[in-house]
């Protein structure tokens, strides 16, 4: 059993010594030649003695490697080396027994500015314009003692400025406080809570399923290329992403309508890890079941979905964007006047 010792120095390690974007070259140097016919443990070896590669890249290669030729899977090679996220392993996983290795290193290839996300989408288009919010906020806040200093008791209640940046000094820091609560009790909601609880998450949770949904179908689509039953496919999601409760509950509902109440799998699915729309189109996608159509329609249903958080999460970075000039905006509405008449009334 892994401890939380061995889960710090696993994120560590993939935070610093092993980054995301070293991560993403390495799958995608390994996923070219998996294509190209090379043999996984002499792809790994190809790596282990590239002269151009970092120190590290080259390391979890061989250390990979090794494993592989003893027998082991990439997946547990990749585990040995202590520097992957254990979604990453788990998707290699699955990948290996389905037979969609190249397929899955692809993807976790793929460069950041491919995946969908509020922090992708919604808050790094619009970084310049936060940093500039807390810096006026900041600057607001330090009107208290300028102004106090300057004008006379009588006129400080006068002075919106001045008021304005007595208010955000005594609640920005529990404001403060309480975003930073709100934001862990979201991220550990999103992966755990289910049922009614999931409906205080609002916008987030939307958010969330939106990309699980994503998620889901070009995962399915890859395992249903492959020849896999519906209960494989389930099962093989919930070991390569279930971590969270949330995930866990989802799969092990689905699998219990369909496997044991034997409803079809799209009413399987629906609230649960697609939004029932969208297992609506599947099911029409798919007359009487057919398993030979549902590759092409859960490929299909996962282009349609990814154009529409793309959409969600670009009408979401325009609707912050606007908010947040409008309110660095009001900010100076109200410090200039504040300043201007502190400085030139009358003593």
């Amino acid at each position: 059993m892994r401890t939380w010792k061995d889960a710090a120095a696993i994120w560590l390690n993939s935070a610093v010594r092993f980054p995301r974007s070293r991560r993403e070259m390495f799958y995608r140097l390994i996923a070219a030649q998996l294509r190209g016919g090379v043999a996984v443990h002499r792809a790994l070896d190809t790596l282990g003695a590239a002269a151009r590669l970092d120190a590290v890249s080259t390391g979890v290669a061989r250390t990979v490697s090794a494993v592989v030729e003893e027998g082991g899977l990439v997946a547990d090679g990749l585990a040995a080396t202590r520097s992957v996220p254990p979604a990453d392993i788990g998707l290699i996983r699955v990948a290996e027994r389905s037979g969609t290795l190249p397929e899955a290193l692809e993807e976790l290839g793929r460069s950041e500015t491919t995946r969908l996300g509020i922090a992708r989408n919604v808050l790094a288009p619009n970084s310049y314009y936060l940093v500039a919010l807390i810096v006026a906020v900041f600057g607001t806040m330090q009107l208290e003692d300028m102004l106090g200093a300057v004008l006379g008791h009588d006129a400080l209640a006068s002075n919106e400025a001045y008021v304005l940046s007595r208010r955000l000094n005594a609640w920005g820091p529990p404001g403060v406080v309480a975003g930073m609560a709100l934001a862990a009790g979201v991220v550990v909601g999103r992966r755990r809570w289910h049922g009614r609880a999931r409906r205080f998450l609002w916008f987030f949770d939307a958010e969330h399923r939106a990309r699980l949904a994503l998620q889901f179908a070009e995962f399915a689509a890859r395992l249903y290329h492959r020849g896999a039953t519906h209960p494989e496919v389930l099962d093989a999601y919930a070991e390569a992403y279930a971590n969270g409760g949330f995930v866990r509950w989802a799969v092990r509902e689905a699998r219990r309508d369909h496997v044991d109440a034997g409803m079809s799998i799209e009413d399987a699915l629906a609230g649960r890890l697609v939004p029932e729309w969208l297992a609506g189109i599947l099911s029409a996608m798919v007359p009487g079941g057919r398993r030979d159509l549902y590759p092409d329609a859960w490929n299909a249903l996962g282009t349609m979905q990814r154009a529409l958080l793309a959409a969600r999460l670009s009408t979401a970075s325009t609707v912050v964007r606007g908010a947040v000039i409008g309110t660095i905006g009001l900010l100076v509405a109200v410090i200039v006047p504040g300043i201007y008449t502190a400085y030139t009334m009358p003593v």
